[in-house]
């Protein structure tokens, strides 16, 4: 079927066969009609890997199962995992402005996992990541690759980049086997799709501006040293 539009009543659906890359919400206006945000449906068109054969379909349809779409940059060997979508409230991410994504950040989470769900669906936050990377091997995507997440503590470099957290804390330290290699399958994945330099897989503590700083990811890789070696062990 390739590449293509579903319009139901609620929501436009960017499609690729029976999976939806992305959604746009309908809003009902008081004359029957409905409203979206254009500049949404921009970026689908404006991005690196627009629709090609394009058609529109009407009616009513059960939400359509999500999976992670391989933009095709790399050779196509790495393994898609299995994500579940939980969506960060809309206030707490925005377009990336064509920005070329070449870049992944990682984070520890410092709260449990549905605590950090919590946050990132709270619109006063402010704050949210592309991912999260459970305890329990389960991956979690809160925002699209396709929009800008607010984890960086810079807005360069959340424009370009993808940001990881992983649920730790300071009672619970280090990743378990599951988290672990869920974590490896995802960030090779993007690797391979935005064909990404390992250099450019970054702890947050390098790149924050934020005021006084961050240590993140702390619980997981207390210093750049054991990031570094287990980059080269996993990744290389």
């Amino acid at each position: 079927m390739g590449t293509w539009i579903l319009e139901t009543d609620k929501a436009i659906y960017w499609m690729e066969d029976q999976y939806y890359i992305d959604k746009i919400d309908k809003s009902p206006l008081s004359n029957g009609e409905y409203h979206v945000v254009v500049s949404t449906m921009k970026d689908w068109f404006n991005s690196q890997t627009p629709p090609g054969l394009m058609k529109i379909v009407l009616g009513d349809v059960k939400e359509p199962a999500h999976k992670l779409v391989n933009h095709g940059h790399g050779s196509g060997h790495a393994k898609t995992p299995t994500v579940k979508f939980i969506p960060a409230d809309d206030s707490n991410y925005n377009s990336r402005n064509g920005t070329k994504i070449d870049m992944i950040i990682m984070h520890n989470t410092d709260a449990n996992l549905q605590a950090a769900i919590n946050t990132f669906k709270d619109p006063k936050s402010q704050v949210s990541a592309h991912y999260i990377v459970a305890r329990s091997g389960d991956i979690i995507q809160m925002v699209r690759d396709t929009y800008r997440a607010w984890h960086a503590g810079d807005r360069l470099i959340n424009s370009r980049s993808i940001g990881i957290e992983h649920e730790a804390t300071n009672t619970n330290r280090g990743m378990t086997p599951a988290q672990e290699q869920s974590s490896i399958t995802l960030v090779k994945y993007l690797i391979e799709a935005y064909d990404i330099s390992i250099t450019n897989i970054r702890p947050h503590r390098d790149v924050s501006t934020i005021t006084g700083g961050t240590d993140c990811p702390r619980w997981i890789w207390s210093t750049n040293v054991d990031f570094e070696k287990w980059k080269q062990t996993h990744l290389s």
